[in-house]
C-alpha cells in the first residue's frame, strides 16, 4: 500500500473516531454486559408489575375523590372561568396543575414498595463508569422519592385561593407544585440519559428485552378510560357537580 493509500486511511479513521460517541469507544468489560442484562431484565419485570396494578392505582385516585367530598365539596363552585380563546391566569394554572399533580401523585405512591424494590435489586449492580453507576442507583432512589412525596393539601389551597379573591396562590401549593417539577424534570432526564449509555453494552437479548420494556412505556396503559373517570371526578367534587364514587 503506497503512502497516499495510508495517509487516505488514517483520515477516514479519524474521521469515524471524531463522530462516534465517547460510550462506543469505551471497553465493554463482562462486568458492564452482566450489570446491563440485570438491570434491563428487572426494569422489564417492574413495569409489567405496575402495569399489572393499574386498578389499585386507580382506587387510589377514587379514595382522593372521596377525600375531597367529605371536606371540602364545591369548594371551587364560584371559581372563575376563562372565556374561550382566552388563556388563564397564572393563579388559575397553577390551581390546575396542582390539582392534576394531586391526582397522579396519589396513584404513584400506590408504586411506592415496587419502586423500593426496583432501588434495592439495582443498588447491587455496577459498571466501569462509576458516574453511570451512581446515575442509575440514584435515578432509582429518587423514584421512590417521588411516591413518596406527602399529598398535597388540596382543600386548604383551594380554599387559600378563594379567599383571596381568586388571584394568587398559597405557599403549599407553590412549594407542592415546585417539588413535583424538579423531582419529575430530574427522573425523566436521568431515564433517557440511562437508556442512551445502556446501549454499548446491549447484547442482542438485552436488546429485545429493551424494545419490550419500551413497547409496554408507549402503550396506551390499560383501564385508561377508568383512569380519565377517576381523574375527572376530583375536578367534578372540586366544583360540586357531582359525588365522589359510593356518596
Amino acid at each position: 500500500m503506497g503512502r497516499f493509500s495510508v495517509h487516505s486511511a488514517a483520515l477516514v479513521a479519524a474521521a469515524v473516531l471524531a463522530i462516534l460517541p465517547c460510550s462506543a469507544l469505551a471497553q465493554v468489560s463482562a462486568g458492564d454486559v452482566s450489570a446491563t442484562s440485570a438491570y434491563l431484565k428487572a426494569d422489564y419485570a417492574s413495569v409489567r408489575a405496575e402495569i399489572q396494578s393499574f386498578p389499585t392505582a386507580i382506587a387510589a385516585v377514587e379514595a382522593l375523590a372521596t377525600k375531597v367530598q367529605a371536606e371540602c365539596p364545591g369548594v371551587l363552585a364560584n371559581a372563575p372561568k376563562p372565556a374561550p380563546g382566552t388563556p388563564p391566569s397564572a393563579s388559575e394554572a397553577a390551581i390546575s396543575e396542582e390539582e392534576l399533580e394531586a391526582v397522579f401523585a396519589a396513584a404513584a405512591r400506590t408504586e411506592r414498595a415496587r419502586r423500593a424494590r426496583f432501588a434495592h435489586e439495582v443498588a447491587a449492580l455496577h459498571w466501569s463508569s462509576s458516574a453511570f453507576t451512581r446515575l442509575v442507583h440514584s435515578q432509582a432512589i429518587d423514584e421512590v422519592e417521588k411516591a413518596a412525596v406527602a399529598p398535597a393539601e388540596l382543600c386548604a389551597d383551594m380554599r387559600s385561593w378563594l379567599v383571596s379573591g381568586y388571584q394568587s396562590v398559597s405557599v403549599g401549593t407553590e412549594r407542592y407544585l415546585h417539588m413535583e417539577a424538579a423531582l419529575t424534570a430530574k427522573t425523566e432526564r436521568a431515564e433517557t440519559d440511562i437508556k442512551r449509555e445502556l446501549r454499548p453494552y446491549e447484547s442482542a437479548a438485552d436488546k429485545r428485552v429493551a424494545r419490550k420494556i419500551d413497547t409496554l412505556e408507549s402503550a396506551e396503559p390499560p383501564m385508561v378510560k377508568e383512569f380519565l373517570a377517576a381523574l375527572g371526578k376530583v375536578g367534578e367534587v372540586l366544583v360540586g357537580s357531582a359525588p365522589a364514587s359510593g356518596s
